[in-house]
């Protein structure tokens, strides 16, 4: 740990030179500078140790970082030594994994950060929240498996094989659990367990199984990515009960979670549509931009994804210190936006300025198309930051129904703007997230700032009505309306992501094109009004489809008249959208009187052409 603090220290040391500017102007500079130096070197080490916030959120940040660059290195020997088949069906997996750790989490993860550190039984509170989320992630990996005949036909071989099945439903377990261990270190302020369980032992532990599983299949590939999860979930038990002395035990294991169960359901919903765009949006630019198109948004965002771990470190760790018992909640509030101000502003300016030459790395392609893009990406850090904060502040003062509507905002505003300013290209995509960014955090901010015009109401809140451990449950009538809000949200972006469900909302709310089919003679003033009967006359006429596809038409030529009917002709075709078939036959008329009705008709269409002609004799 302290190797890594001083790596830390020295990449973020700008962050204390104002606070030593004095030290340092105080001291003269001559024979002893060195060891002046080395005494502000460890004044800043020292500071750095006394400073939770500001050193869990560079051990989160370093965290991420680790991971990313093991993650990318996993995907480049998975790519040479795994075929493309291979490594298709097992990205499905493991997204599969990803996505049902997160929703198993049931809101454990902010509920740990948030009364952990206050919680008056805390081995019986880790024991029935890992419990919880172990079974959860397990029972969802068990649908999951049953379900991939149907949603996943691709993978459905996990489900033919019990082996293959019990596995996936382990790791998925296993993923969900290393997922909430995470907050568990930061609620007890020792994020660097963050860092070496998630970004050392994870990262290499993956890397290693992706060499060690050659020759496995898709599913041993899966094994190697769910396999650093795995490990990082042990390592983070056995952490768990060494450094910070938990004691699982049994005794009332869900008692004690009953009193949080409101606050975990509020925020387990704010996070589920707080995850929606990420998962929506990727969607959103493949359907109406392409693949290409859909490849370039993938990389900028991940590369932006970068920056916005600042802002989620500093959440985190924002959120943990306010739950400590003996906080100064006035000066932590103004030290965690100094906190957010200096490492996301300057990251959002580099990331800024140097985007062109970050895509380069992936190709001319991505620099050439992706640019304007991870710019506006990187423009996006700031409201997202803001909107992180408001919702850290929310959490804090128990504003339980203000976090489910702005995370409701939040979600609907980026992806129905990545739905409507697509057609305008991958920078109007992209420009969902800030102006998303900015309506949450607009929708967050109201009941903030109401609290905050009057910071000695806002204490009193958090210190009286809001205690730090809710000893009994609230009472009172239940307002329904925001979980029902959020999963009528959540059924729409679902919609949105399957194309039954985008024609449907097409079909509602945008002005459809006519379907028809179009049957006219050619040339109608040439046609004769009298003939000699059994003469030739010769008949032009045209079928248009514009039925949207293509369409198999046939006519029948027919002449009636006396009480008799006879036909004169027919053919079929099929004709493509937009598309026009032009006929031209030659009949004799004889009907047994007159006038003869000469008809067009389209058998199985409704559309019908006719004319009437005058028959005599010689």
């Amino acid at each position: 740990m302290d190797l890594w603090l001083k790596a830390v220290t020295v990449s973020f040391a700008a962050w204390k030179c104002r606070q030593l500017s004095e030290g340092l102007s105080a001291r003269p500079l001559g024979l002893f500078g060195l060891v002046s130096a080395e005494r502000n070197w460890r004044e800043l080490q020292e500071r750095l140790r006394a400073d939770h916030m500001v050193r869990n959120s560079l051990y989160l940040i370093l965290s991420s970082g680790l991971q990313a660059a093991l993650g990318f290195a996993f995907w480049i020997i998975a790519a040479r030594l795994f075929t493309t088949a291979d490594v298709g069906r097992a990205s499905s997996l493991i997204a599969a994994t990803t996505v049902i750790a997160y929703v198993a989490l049931l809101g454990m993860n902010s509920t740990f950060v948030r009364y952990l550190p206050t919680a008056p039984d805390r081995d019986a509170m880790l024991t029935a929240g890992l419990l919880l989320v172990a079974v959860s992630g397990a029972g969802v990996g068990l649908l999951y498996v049953l379900l991939t005949p149907v949603i996943a036909p691709r993978v459905a071989f996990v489900e033919h094989q019990p082996a293959l099945a019990v596995g996936f439903i382990f790791l998925t377990a296993a993923g969900a659990v290393n997922l909430v261990t995470d907050s568990v270190f930061i609620a007890e302020r020792k994020a660097g367990y963050n860092a070496l369980v998630d970004g050392v032992i994870g990262g290499i532990t993956k890397v290693a199984s992706a060499v060690i599983l050659v020759g496995a299949g898709a599913y041993g590939l899966f094994c190697a990515s769910a396999a650093g999860s795995a490990a990082a979930a042990l390592a983070s038990m056995l952490l768990m009960t060494g450094a910070l002395r938990w004691r699982p035990t049994l005794r009332k294991p869900f008692g004690t979670l009953l009193p949080l169960l409101r606050f975990s359901g509020a925020t387990y919903i704010g996070n589920v549509l707080n995850l929606l765009p990420i998962l929506v949006v990727p969607l959103i630019a493949l359907d109406r931009l392409g693949a290409s198109a859909a490849a370039y948004y993938f990389v900028a965002f991940q590369i932006a994804n970068l920056l916005y771990a600042a802002a989620y470190a500093v959440e985190q760790t924002f959120l943990a210190e306010g739950s400590q018992a003996d906080v100064n909640w006035r000066e932590l509030v103004r030290r965690s936006l100094r906190v957010l101000i200096t490492l996301c502003l300057p990251a959002c300016l580099v990331l800024f300025v140097a985007a062109r030459w970050l895509l380069l790395a992936f190709g001319s392609n991505y620099s050439q198309h992706g640019t304007a893009a991870l710019m506006v990406l990187a423009v996006a850090v700031i409201p997202l930051a803001a909107n992180c904060w408001l919702q850290t502040v929310l959490r804090l003062s128990g504003w339980l129904r203000a976090i489910v509507v702005s995370n409701c905002v939040y979600a609907v505003a980026i992806c129905g703007l990545a739905w409507f300013l697509a057609p305008h290209g991958l920078t109007g995509l992209a420009a969902a997230w800030p102006i998303g960014g900015l309506l949450g955090a607009a929708a967050a901010g109201v009941p903030v700032t109401s609290q905050l015009r009057d910071r000695s109401a806002l204490l009193l809140r958090h210190r009286r009505k809001r205690p730090s451990w809710p000893l009994r449950r609230e009472t009172g009538r239940r307002r329904w309306w925001p979980a029902l809000t959020a999963l009528a949200i959540m059924a729409v972006g679902v919609s949105l992501v399957l194309p039954a469900g985008r024609h449907q909302w097409a079909l509602s709310l945008f002005r459809q094109p006519t379907r028809y089919t179009a049957l006219s003679f050619n040339q109608a003033q040439d046609l004769p009004a009298t003939t000699i009967m059994g003469k030739a006359i010769r008949i032009s006429f045209s079928v248009g489809n514009q039925e949207g596809h293509a369409v198999g038409y046939r006519y029948v030529l027919s002449a009636s008249g006396g009480g008799s009917s006879l036909v004169l002709g027919e053919s079929a075709r099929t004709v493509a959208a937009g598309a026009t078939w032009k006929v031209s036959a030659v009949v004799r008329p004889t009907c047994d009187g007159s006038p003869c009705r000469i008809e067009v008709t389209l058998p199985g269409h409704p559309e019908e052409i006719d004319f009437l002609v005058m028959l005599r004799a010689q």
